[in-house]
């Protein structure tokens, strides 16, 4: 009897610690799922209902299994490790069902890819949205959360030199840049401004935890005015230039025609003398290649006297346009 009773012993043991397990993996799964428990289907609608409230109660309900599928989806990748994913699927269930408890889950996501900042912001919401509702445990947690996470982000105060830029730090739009301090993660940031009609400035900033750093961007003069300003003086540079080439062409034509014109006449002179076949052939070739030199120097200052003129006519009529018919001729945007 003393064996038969230690033998179910301990069969029992094993048994009961299955049976933990099970129950504390069941437990572990239903604390994920609770953030996202008023995620739960609306009651079924009364025969009384109008078409309308039925229609709407569909609509809440297929939203409702959506956002569901990817908090689910969600929670699975947090688990994989996989936290970039898990906070597109957090971030569209939470678009879906805006309720406070997934503000909880997206601050622990935006920690793990170490978005401090963003992460701080998730929490204090979290409070604040959820008040009184969140148990006083987890409320102690998430200040505790708080307060760790103070020594990991910064804050800069942003200012530019014109008014109604777009600023972003590291590729974030930040609404009004100017209106209060940006907080961000500790680390290298880099912050950008861009107005149209001028050139993109940027600032890579080294932030430490607990910094107050005032980050200025000045821009430079508007691209317009100096995209002018470099038309102009390429288009007045131009016709001078090929009038000058045209000149020089021309005078190196008349140099190589006029050396023409002697090798011809020692030709005509040695058909009055005795001399060789093979020299008046030599002096037949000198001309006739010399001649044909003088043609394309010629034709070459004609070409550039034609495009130099050209140039100087619609130079003129561009600049007695009016103002708006050259306002729409702006330059390409400068990118970054």
């Amino acid at each position: 009897m003393m064996y038969s009773y230690k033998y179910k012993a301990l069969l029992v043991c094993p048994i009961t610690l299955l049976v933990c397990l099970l129950l504390t993996a069941a437990g572990a799964h239903a604390q994920a799922a609770d953030d996202l428990a008023d995620l739960a289907e609306p009651s079924a609608a009364k025969s009384s209902t109008p078409d309308t409230a039925v229609a709407a109660d569909a609509a809440q309900t297929a939203q409702m299994k959506e956002a569901r599928a990817h908090f689910d989806r969600g929670v699975e990748y947090y688990t994989e490790g996989d936290f970039r994913a898990a906070l597109v699927e957090l971030t569209r269930a939470y678009a879906l069902h805006p309720t406070y408890k997934m503000l909880y889950n997206l601050g622990q996501v935006a920690f793990e890819l170490r978005d401090y900042a963003g992460a701080e912001q998730y929490y204090r919401a979290y409070l604040t949205e959820g008040g009184d509702e969140i148990p006083a445990e987890r409320t102690s947690a998430v200040k505790e959360e708080l307060s760790r996470l103070r020594g990991r982000v910064a804050s800069l105060r942003l200012q530019t030199s014109l008014r109604g830029a777009e600023v972003r730090v590291d590729d974030k739009v930040i609404a009004h840049p100017e209106s209060a301090a940006v907080r961000v993660s500790a680390g290298q940031r880099r912050v950008v401004a861009e107005k149209s009609g001028y050139a993109p400035v940027s600032r890579v900033v080294d932030v430490t935890g607990g910094d107050e750093l005032n980050v200025r961007l000045d821009f430079g003069p508007p691209l317009t005015a100096a995209s002018a300003a470099r038309s102009s003086e390429g288009s007045s540079a131009a016709p001078l230039i090929l009038s000058i080439g045209a000149a020089v062409l021309g005078a190196a034509a008349g140099g190589v025609g006029y050396w023409a014109y002697v090798d011809a006449s020692t030709r005509s002179d040695q058909l009055n003398q005795y001399t060789t076949r093979a020299e008046l052939d030599r002096l037949s070739a000198q001309a006739h290649s010399k001649a044909l030199l003088a043609d394309v120097l010629l034709g070459a200052a004609v070409t550039a006297a034609l495009v130099g003129t050209i140039l100087v006519l619609t130079g003129a009529s561009s600049e007695s346009a009016p103002p708006a018919a050259r306002a729409g001729k702006r330059p390409a945007r400068a990118t970054y």
